[in-house]
């Protein structure tokens, strides 16, 4: 299972590098000023980790028609185009979703992390994941996007962790008051933004520093 975690983790990198090439402009400018890094025309970045975040929220959760990019890219080609397993990625980016999760257990020796997703009430799924496994404490929030294979899960490269005792102000964030509403009016955050809800979540808080895995 790790063997195959660092094969479908560096073929990732593979794919995103040819996936980002079709990216428009127009979508690098809309990703950019949802995660709130856009200024004046000019995107400027605190660190060089938040360049995967504007990756992944550009890949995952900007529209294209009914797809987004990444199954736009995967479905408009024809399937022979692409090696075994390279459709298997594809076929599991598809079913990717962003959440927040408690890690609930770990196993070192597997490198697997086991979550608990707080918004769904479900799991717990099996994330491998080499540094998380070695550096994790029980009990503590990940902020994520899970792409599953099967009985596993690897993220999708990016991650923002936060304390435990932050899960009742995070969730009861997504429900958001109605500004100059005379009536306690509220929206609730839908999925394709919980990305940027809690990238700015992370930047405000700041509490825990986060690792990217260099596979």
């Amino acid at each position: 299972m790790k063997s195959e975690y660092v094969k479908f983790r560096k073929l990732g990198k593979e794919m995103a590098n040819r996936i980002m090439k079709t990216v428009k402009g127009h979508e690098l400018s809309t990703a950019a000023h949802s995660l709130q890094i856009m200024h004046r025309g000019v995107m400027i970045f605190d660190n060089e980790d938040e360049t995967s975040s504007l990756m992944d929220r550009i890949f995952y959760d900007l529209p294209r028609g009914e797809r987004n990019v990444v199954s736009d890219f995967y479905l408009s080609r024809p399937p022979e185009e692409f090696t075994p397993d390279e459709r298997r990625l594809f076929e599991a980016k598809l079913k990717a979703w962003f959440s927040l999760f408690q890690i609930e257990d770990v196993d070192k020796r597997e490198s697997a992390v086991f979550l608990k997703d707080l918004i769904k009430q479900s799991g717990p799924y099996k994330l491998i994941d080499l540094n998380l496994s070695a550096t994790c404490q029980l009990g503590s929030l990940l902020a994520t996007r899970l792409i599953p294979f099967g009985d596993w899960c690897m993220t999708s490269g990016i991650s923002y962790p936060f304390r435990s005792i932050r899960a009742a102000e995070l969730l009861a964030g997504l429900k958001r008051r109605v500004p100059g509403s005379t009536k306690k009016k509220y929206r609730i955050v839908p999925p394709e933004e919980y990305s940027s809800y809690f990238f700015l979540q992370f930047k405000a808080l700041g509490e825990i520093e986060t690792r990217y895995e260099d596979i």
